[in-house]
């Protein structure tokens, strides 16, 4: 990523995702980070979030869970077997 979203100390941040829970009771993993290159801005407000992606995910292209454990888990899955060696690797 040539210029990736930067965290307030300075740290690049590759993945900003956030659930955001969907009428009928699931919950969709969305980014929370809304832009490209660096000059987007990170959308705290679930409800903001929910309107902005609506769309793409009743399309199927966010994940959806059946319940905000289902997606604490697999978040906790994609750092631990995923971004974390990642971040090793590039050390």
């Amino acid at each position: 990523m040539a210029t990736p979203y930067q965290t307030k100390n300075g740290e690049p941040a590759t993945i900003y995702a956030t659930g955001v829970n969907l009428p009928d009771g699931r919950v969709a993993s969305v980014p929370g980070y809304i832009g490209r290159g660096g000059k987007g801005r990170i959308v705290s407000n679930p409800n903001a979030l929910y309107k902005y992606w609506k769309s793409d995910i009743a399309k199927g292209r966010w994940p959806v869970y059946a319940n905000g454990a289902q997606l604490n888990k697999r978040d906790a899955f994609m750092h631990k077997v995923v971004m974390e060696p990642d971040m090793r690797s590039g050390q």
